[in-house]
């Protein structure tokens, strides 16, 4: 219940096609298991890109978490 943060690496091609941006940080909402499946619940604060096929152009995005680990450099948990 503390606020989450999860950056990316500095390294474009990285995520070319994607949809993440390299050296960038996302909000990290927190995770869910769907259909047997481990997701991490993240936010762009940009607000208006993200992974998916939503519809919503919102920053929302869940992302399954071995896509998480190849794409996201690091993880801050800020103490309150």
């Amino acid at each position: 219940k503390q606020p989450m943060a999860a950056g990316t690496f500095d390294d474009e091609k990285k995520y070319a096609n994607t949809g993440v941006y390299g050296d960038h940080s996302y909000s990290l909402l927190g995770a869910v298991e769907e259909g047997g499946k481990k997701y991490m619940l993240l936010r762009n604060p940009w607000g208006e890109s993200e992974p998916g096929d939503d519809g919503k152009n919102d920053g929302y995005f869940k992302l399954e978490i071995s896509k998480f680990m190849k794409l996201y450099d690091d993880v801050t948990i800020l103490k309150v």
